[in-house]
């Protein structure tokens, strides 16, 4: 049973080392902008001010309309979101929200 346990514990250290991490930022929504694919959402980091990345979300997309709304709203009333980009759509690696790169909005939060 101990050797079992160890085996079980040893594999779930090595998993969790080697999976790849969700990026996110804490950002305050500027604008949203309708495009014939889907939206584009302009953000300033909550810590500092800075711009970061343009984000785009699919209107096909499975979950657009609860972001859809979260994001009105955190621009309505101007509270802090938390963002998590990837690279494209249907990835699962997150991105970085200031590379200078445009990315696609997985979900976002209010922490």
């Amino acid at each position: 049973m101990k050797k079992l346990s160890l085996l079980a514990a040893s594999a779930a250290l090595i998993l969790s080392t080697s999976a790849n991490a969700a990026y996110w930022c804490e950002a305050f929504i500027e604008r949203v902008v309708p495009t014939s694919t889907g939206i584009t959402i302009y953000s300033t980091s909550a810590y500092d001010g800075r711009t970061l990345d343009v984000m785009h979300k699919d209107y096909d997309d499975g979950n657009f309309g609860g972001i859809y709304m979260r994001i009105l709203d955190a621009e309505k009333y101007r509270y802090k979101v938390r963002l998590y980009p990837v690279e494209a759509r249907g990835e699962e690696d997150g991105a970085r929200c200031s590379d200078g790169v445009t990315d696609y909005l997985r979900t976002v939060y209010r922490p």
